[in-house]
């Protein structure tokens, strides 16, 4: 997009923000990563629905394909996770992950991120199938990435380990 259209569109969401009466908190704020305008809302701060009024700004203003979109629906699905609330946080996640793929290709850092966070949601509802598989994609791929002697990567191979052995499979 052009730089006049997504000043506009970051233009709206400082709009939208301040125009929603229901999300007076947390402000989304900039983050340039290479030539790609990220968008970033403070965790700490956030309530349910201060993530469901950034999901449905960033839904109005960028659409539902948009990285601002998939962004916080990761994150609102972690905090569902957290708080129990698995089928919701799996809906989020799954849609997350699919946008990301879409934007970025399968093996994109952001892509890994959501498909982690959706294998331990799947993972908390006894999916083990779902998980260990997801789990394996993403460990297949921080190898092809980053070698074996990745930091993240050994995060990785510890999280399908602990879903092997809840499978009694190590």
């Amino acid at each position: 997009k052009d730089i006049n259209t997504m000043s506009n569109i970051r233009r709206s969401i400082r709009d939208e923000l301040r125009d929603e009466p229901a999300h007076e908190g947390p402000r989304l704020t900039r983050k340039r990563t290479g030539t790609i305008d990220r968008f970033h809302v403070p965790e700490a701060l956030m309530k349910p629905s201060d993530y469901r009024a950034a999901l449905g700004i960033a839904e109005r203003t960028l659409g539902a394909d948009s990285a601002l979109f998939a962004d916080v629906g990761v994150s609102l699905g972690g905090f569902l996770r957290v708080r129990g609330k698995l089928s919701e946080a799996d809906a989020n996640l799954s849609n997350a992950v699919a946008v990301r793929r879409r934007l970025f290709g399968d093996e994109h850092s952001s892509v890994l991120v959501a498909l982690r966070a959706a294998a331990a949601v799947a993972s908390d509802r006894g999916g083990y199938d779902a998980a260990e598989a997801m789990q394996r994609e993403v460990l297949a791929a921080r190898r092809r990435l980053a070698g074996d002697d990745d930091r993240i990567g050994m995060i990785d191979r510890n999280n399908l380990a602990v879903t092997l052995m809840n499978r009694g499979k190590l």
